[in-house]
């Protein structure tokens, strides 16, 4: 019996896939995805002390 190098699932993409978008970014950049990080810090900074501000006449 020959042994063939095929792979058995071939990838496959579709348009306007959200899960596809993200599939395709991770096999591009290999490694921490520190902007997407650095987002997600920015986010919650803002919301934490946006928060901070009004529920603090409130707690005392």
């Amino acid at each position: 019996m020959a042994e063939v190098d095929v792979p058995l699932l071939d990838k496959v993409y579709y348009d306007n896939c959200p899960g596809c978008v993200q599939e395709l970014k991770n096999e591009h950049s290999r490694g921490i995805p520190y902007r997407e990080f650095l987002y997600v810090w920015v986010i919650t900074l803002c919301a934490g002390t946006y928060g901070s501000l009004f529920l603090s006449p409130f707690l005392g």
